[in-house]
């Protein structure tokens, strides 16, 4: 993935809680990108580079108080919330600095040191070629805790990378100008090094699978089209490519069904329709409801949401509407005005409410939650 995505990309995952590890050459910009990162955020970055510490760095040093041991709490543990915890060098570092990070993901905390909520944390390491003296990581507990992305640096990057920082200089321009020439002539290899760096191997565990859902539950259209599917990769491995192309598929087909259609005589759209998908379509009708001027839709369009409800949906998929009724006042409301119309509204309502004794008992017991 280019730096100038990742600028976008590090900070919805890290929010969500997950933790990057960005796989790159050195000198591709991964430091920098953080750094970036945190003055776009307002946060403070802490930068740890593993391959200069020791295993009981992370628990400070310790020093004696009212007579017992105690250890100073470590520099490069943020006090505050308001942060980035950077561990670069995963792979040069003492083995059980791992084991550390790994205490810090799991329980936010590492020997008595505890983690404020909201750090972001995120991780580095050098592809393991022969190029560079790194330990491979083979640890699957450590990997299926991190979204491992590859790093590149494309030139039109650096190019504007190097034009915002160095604006102010007369000679940046015949330089950039220079080096994109040869790059031309000469090709990529002049400019960085080309070759192909491979993610880890990856097991997919439900875990995993857990937490591709908790970062897809929370990325709009956009950030599904360009970003996720590499996302994927670095959480289930091969199998992403192929879970990719089927949840597009059916994501295709709801973009097919929309909110609008429970307005319209859609009985047999719905029926067509992917049990999965009808109910995301029901849950984005729903949260549209709430804004909806019911004054403004005659009644028919009315009776056509009973009526597609009623036959387009099955009990256990309407179930879930109707505890959405309960739990929320205002759609409550909404669902009061729409039935209470005329007579012919609520004979609808009447008849979809006979349709299950769960749903019955949920809508007579509406007005006891407020």
């Amino acid at each position: 993935m280019r730096t100038e995505e990742l600028k976008k990309v590090l900070p919805t995952l890290m929010e969500i809680g997950e933790v990057p590890n960005l796989i790159g050459h050195a000198g591709v910009g991964k430091t920098q990108m953080l750094e970036q990162i945190a003055k776009d955020t307002g946060r403070d970055l802490y930068y740890v580079n593993l391959d200069q510490l020791e295993p009981g760095d992370f628990y400070g040093l310790p020093m004696m108080k009212d007579g017992r041991t105690i250890y100073a709490r470590p520099t490069f543990l943020p006090e505050h919330s308001n942060a980035i915890i950077f561990f670069d060098e995963v792979n040069r570092g003492h083995p059980q600095l791992r084991s550390a990070i790994l205490s810090l993901l799991l329980d936010k905390k590492v020997g008595p040191h505890k983690l404020p909520e909201g750090v972001w944390m995120a991780t580095a390491m050098n592809p393991a070629t022969d190029d560079y003296e790194v330990n491979e990581v083979v640890d699957s507990a450590f990997n299926d805790r991190l979204v491992h992305i590859v790093v590149v640096n494309h030139f039109e990057d650096f190019k504007s990378f190097m034009m915002r920082k160095y604006d102010a200089d007369t000679r940046i321009d015949e330089f950039i100008a220079s080096l994109e020439n040869v790059r031309k002539t000469s090709g990529d290899h002049v400019f960085q090094k080309d070759d192909i760096i491979e993610l880890p191997e990856l097991t997919p565990t439900p875990r995993s699978w857990e937490r591709l859902y908790k970062i897809y539950r929370h990325v709009d259209d956009k950030f599904f089209n360009e970003y996720f599917l590499e996302i994927a990769r670095g959480i289930v491995g091969k199998e992403a490519p192929m879970f990719y192309s089927v949840l597009d598929k059916m994501r295709k087909e709801a973009f097919a069904l929309s909110p609008d259609d429970l307005w319209r005589k859609s009985v047999r759209k719905l029926q067509k329709t992917e049990p999965a998908l009808r109910i995301a379509v029901l849950e984005k009708f729903v949260n549209q409801l709430k804004e909806e001027n019911i004054a403004t839709r005659d009644d028919e369009e009315l009776y056509n949401f009973f009526e597609n409800l009623e036959k387009g949906y099955k009990t256990e998929e309407l179930n879930i509407l109707m505890r959405m009724v309960v739990e929320d006042k205002e759609l409550a409301e909404k669902m009061e005005e729409i039935k209470s119309r005329d007579k012919k509204l609520r004979r609808a309502y009447l008849k979809l409410k006979a349709g299950s004794d769960d749903i019955t008992n949920l809508l007579d017991n509406v007005d006891k939650y407020y």
